[in-house]
Parts: C-alpha cells; sequence; structure tokens
C-alpha cells in the first residue's frame, strides 16, 4: 500500500478516498529595462559588486530569485486559500 498523502500547505494527512489537488508552481524572475548601451558607470558596477559580495552566503538565496518551483499535493481547504489568495474564485459566478 502507498505512503499516505499529506497537503503539502497544511500538512494533514489525506484519506485514500477524499479528493485531493496536485499543483506546479514556477515563479520565474525577469527585467525588462536592461542598459545595453554600456552607459553604466564605474560607480554603477561597483555598486552592483558590492550589492552581491554583502548578499547571503547561500547561492541558493540568489538562484531562487531568478527561478523557484514546488509541486505536490493540497487538501480542498488549501486549494480554496490558494486561489483566493492568487485573485481567483473557486465558485462560479453569479
Amino acid at each position: 500500500m502507498p505512503p499516505p498523502r499529506q497537503c503539502a500547505s497544511c500538512e494533514r494527512t489525506l484519506e485514500p478516498a477524499e479528493p485531493y489537488y496536485r499543483f506546479a508552481v514556477a515563479i520565474e524572475g525577469e527585467q525588462d529595462a536592461v542598459d545595453t548601451t554600456g552607459a553604466g558607470t564605474a560607480d554603477e558596477m561597483n555598486a552592483l559588486l558590492t550589492q552581491l559580495e554583502h548578499g547571503p552566503d547561500d547561492p541558493g538565496h540568489w538562484e531562487d530569485q531568478v527561478h523557484w518551483e514546488r509541486s505536490g499535493v493540497m487538501c480542498d481547504t488549501c486549494r480554496e486559500r490558494l486561489i483566493d489568495f492568487l485573485g481567483g474564485t473557486t465558485r462560479a459566478p453569479h
């Protein structure tokens, strides 16, 4: 018998006959304004290097700024909370 499913949000064990919802979320960092003219000053470059040097020691922090993803299963209650948080609706409009 497979191990019991657990909600990735509230960590509640989901019963075998209970409905559950699969999810996959990816958040990718982007930037539209990039100076491609080469007009950046030495001061701007030094400021950027200082920011990188004094940032977190964990390279995972910088990686998560560019790409973060998770997947799993969740219960109905957490599904509704997530949809509400994202500005959606879980019920048909009237």
